[in-house]
């Protein structure tokens, strides 16, 4: 009879343990209520205590170690061995076989309790029975107080269990199953390599004509030829004592090399013949850049996947996730895979219209929105793409489950996708600010996972979602600052569990203009729908599907805006937004920005129509001075078409000088960066507008793209957050963009590439409100012949003229 001898093991092989009681408890870095929460663990989950400080456990659990409140849990019943060793059985009674032969004073950790015997857990996580008058209950159960185990008797009668034939690997705290197990030759373990590979992320592929199997993960490349024990990492020979080898059909390689190879770390226990893997999460860069030639861009993560694009070098795009070592990346709108293998990665942050002050950056728009310039971290990223994380639309195997999150039209969503229809209990907190979803017999890939929705900014912006397994068990919760209105519905069948918060108000502004007039701005975390009414000297806006968010109850203003009311109807998810007005008030616009995430309630004084409306106002001489620059010129031809016959700066050249006729024939004073074909610096053209004290600065240009296929018209601004010059005009410099874009929409009648922020050099470097249009597409062919007709020329012309002329009368 085979057992295991316990009495060789310390004493920590009884490490008490604890249930939590809470239902989501924070773990502290230090036992303090005020120290940092450096991670989250949910109700019923068992924990080991590894120590007492006064009032707190100190824990580990799935590789966090902290503190958490003696409140908070509930130590498990443990007993020790008195006068032993003495006999473990397999069951409850002196019938039952010896599995194990228990030491003298060793803790054990009781798992339940039956006819007087008490059933216990050995070191290697099964099961035994011990009499209960063979010992003593712990009455304090934490470490510290636990004897050291004594070295066996040299007369001991059993000898050790032996242990499992194969070796069983552990990823990240999940076992991992093989079609082919993992094996010892010749004092060398081998594991299956295709599958611990892909279950790190990486992507494996496998050429049958050279035998050599190419794993990719990141920025990681690996490279193994069957039978060889020099395979590569990243170019760099890794000897190995024993060649991978192939056994029915699958890879098997020397586990320190599987294990190490993407950064991993490996314990083998030799006794319990378990491997631990412990392998980070590949980092995902927050943008690429290209560097050694034209690459493709793809539909799909596979170099099987249909070519959408092709990027240069030199362009630099945000990445919005990873998967197999491919990168999901915005371009042009629109989110396609790049191989992680032919691109760098670049680790500053991106924020959409972000860029820093290196001679790099400081580059004339070329006609490529896509090349993308960095910004430096801002405390709460402005960004869709921070929301955006992982592929609702990526394959889950059965028993599995992934969650993703981004921002699309109707508010922020959160995707927890399974891989067979699932029935989740959902439950939340008395106050609404606590859900969490549970799901049976449903694993994630690792133990732990969490992300982010940052809802606006300020300190209740953001709501965390974590997702913890146990045993078959997965929770995701979602911990909100504020009740925020949300929906949870279902989709794909079952397999996809959707937590949806709405559109959320983030601010309500109050924008006074010097002659009297008044502005009140509402905006919102995704698009809004409005439909207004005025009755009793009151406008009320009602807004569908938009919660209120982090917005005040009401807001007192001086003005013709005497009080914003807001009233949340959480049934309807719905929102009714009040402004109360003056005496004084002639007229009121509403205007929704063009991505709908911007609502303006524009007061018009009694004082200020009653009088003749005119361009007085701006220049030394009387008059508003509009700087109009048509991009590029001389020996810079900016873009040009895929004929060769079109050049951009001759097509911009002859849009701004119509625009600038129509703009002094209405009496405004235009100065125009050029009026021919010369070259005029980038950093020159600000400079002018800044000497002359512009009134506001436009950009005219011709959008570009190896592509022939994209197609439209868009507008930019810029001021982020973190240039306080800049933000300080971002309602002006929004509006202007606003106003251009729907006044060329309007007349020119191409696709909406919508109003975007963008770091150009001539937005960034302008004192005054600034926006850049870019007009149509020249690498487009049907664009290219429209651009090159006086009819669309006149047309993008008068556009121009009258959105700024909209916005003069609106702000000047």
């Amino acid at each position: 009879l085979a057992l295991m001898l316990i009495s060789l093991l310390p004493a920590e092989a009884g490490a008490a343990t604890g249930t939590v009681t809470g239902s989501v408890v924070n773990v502290r870095s230090s036992p303090d209520l005020n120290a940092k929460a450096i991670g989250t663990i949910l109700k019923d989950t068992e924990v080991e205590i590894t120590g007492l400080a006064g009032s707190w456990y100190q824990v580990k659990y799935a590789g966090l170690q902290g503190y958490i409140s003696r409140e908070l849990i509930a130590p498990r019943q443990q007993v020790q061995i008195k006068d032993g060793p003495v006999n473990g059985r397999s069951g409850p009674g002196t019938s039952y076989d010896i599995v194990a032969s228990l030491g003298d004073k060793i803790i054990f950790t009781v798992l339940g309790e039956q006819n007087g015997w008490y059933q216990i857990q050995l070191p290697d996580g099964n099961p035994a029975y011990v009499a209960g008058w063979l010992t003593t209950p712990v009455n304090n159960p934490v470490p510290g107080a636990q004897p050291v185990a004594t070295a066996p008797s040299t007369a001991a009668p059993f000898p050790s269990v032996p242990a499992p034939a194969n070796p069983s690997v552990i990823l990240n705290g999940s076992r991992l199953q093989f079609e082919v197990e993992p094996r010892i030759e010749n004092g060398r373990t081998l594991v299956p390599l295709r599958a611990i590979f892909e279950t790190m992320g990486a992507s494996v592929d496998w050429d049958e004509i050279t035998r050599t199997v190419t794993a990719r993960r990141g920025n990681i490349t690996v490279v193994l030829p069957i039978g060889s024990t020099s395979p590569t990492v990243n170019g760099k020979v890794w000897p190995l004592d024993v060649p991978a080898k192939i056994i029915n059909d699958r890879t098997l390689a020397p586990l320190r090399f599987v294990g190490e190879a993407f950064g991993g770390k490996v314990d083998w226990n030799e006794q319990t013949r378990v491997i631990n893997i412990a392998c980070a999460a590949s980092e995902v860069p927050a943008a690429v850049l290209v560097t050694g030639g034209s690459i493709n861009l793809r539909e799909a993560p596979s170099t099987d996947a249909a070519i959408i694009d092709v990027a240069q070098v030199g362009e630099k795009m945000t990445v919005l996730a990873e998967k197999n070592s491919w990168y999901q990346v915005s371009r042009g709108g629109r989110n396609v895979w790049v191989a992680s293998w032919v691109v760098d990665p670049l680790t500053d942050t991106i924020t959409e219209g972000g860029g820093n002050s290196s001679p790099n950056n400081s580059s004339e728009p070329t006609g490529t929105p896509e090349k993308i310039e960095t910004e430096n971290p801002e405390p709460i990223p402005d960004s869709a793409d921070i929301n955006r994380r992982g592929d609702e639309n990526a394959a889950v195997a059965k028993g599995f489950i992934a969650i993703s999150t981004r921002l699309a039209s109707d508010g922020y969503r959160l995707v927890m996708k399974t891989g067979e229809a699932a029935e989740p209990k959902i439950t939340a907190s008395r106050d609404s600010k606590t859900v969490t979803y549970t799901f049976k017999n449903t694993v994630l890939r690792s133990t732990r996972d969490e992300a982010y929705f940052y809802i606006g900014s300020g300190k209740n912006a953001k709501v965390a979602i974590s997702a913890q397994t146990m045993d078959d068990t997965t929770w995701v919760t979602i911990e909100m600052p504020l009740a925020y209105q949300y929906t949870s519905t279902v989709e794909a069948n079952g397999c996809k569990q959707v937590f949806t918060i709405y559109s959320q108000l983030t601010a309500v502004e109050e924008i006074s203009l010097k002659n009297g007039n008044q502005i009140i701005v509402l905006r919102a975390t995704s698009a809004m729908e409005c439909q207004e009414s005025f009755s009793d000297g009151k406008i009320t806006l009602n807004l569908n599907k938009t919660g209120q968010g982090i917005a005040e109850d009401s807001y007192l203003f001086s003005g013709l805006a005497g009080r914003v009311s807001i009233n949340e109807n959480s049934e309807k998810h719905s929102l009714q937004v009040k402004v109360t007005t003056g005496s004084n008030l002639d007229t009121y616009q509403v205007n929704r920005s063009v991505n709908g995430l911007k609502i303006s309630v524009i007061l018009v004084n009694k004082e200020v129509v009653e009088e003749e409306p005119s361009n007085n106002e701006g220049s030394s001489d009387g008059k508003v001075t509009i700087m109009l620059d048509p991009g590029h010129g001389g020996r810079d031809t900016g873009s040009i078409s895929k004929s060769r016959t079109l050049y951009e700066k001759d097509v911009v050249l002859s849009i701004g000088l119509k625009a600038r006729d129509i703009l002094e024939k209405a009496g405004y004073k235009v100065i125009m960066t050029r009026d021919d074909d010369t070259y005029v610096g980038l950093s020159e053209r600000p400079a002018m507008a800044n000497k002359a004290k512009a009134d506001l600065f436009v950009s005219i240009h011709c959008d570009s793209v190896e592509s022939t296929e994209p197609h439209g018209t868009g507008t930019f601004y810029y001021a982020p957050e973190s240039n306080p010059t800049l933000y300080a005009q971002e309602y002006q410099r929004s509006l202007l963009a606003d106003l251009l874009q729907k006044a060329m929409l309007a007349k020119c009648g191409r696709t909406d590439r919508s109003v975007r922020q963008k770091n150009y050099a001539v937005l960034r470097e302008s004192n005054m409100p600034s926006a850049l249009v870019e007009t149509a597409f020249i690498s487009n062919a049907e664009e290219a012949q429209l651009l090159a007709t006086t009819d669309f020329q006149t047309k993008a012309a008068q556009a121009i003229a009258e959105g700024i002329q909209k916005y003069i009368k609106l702000m000047l």
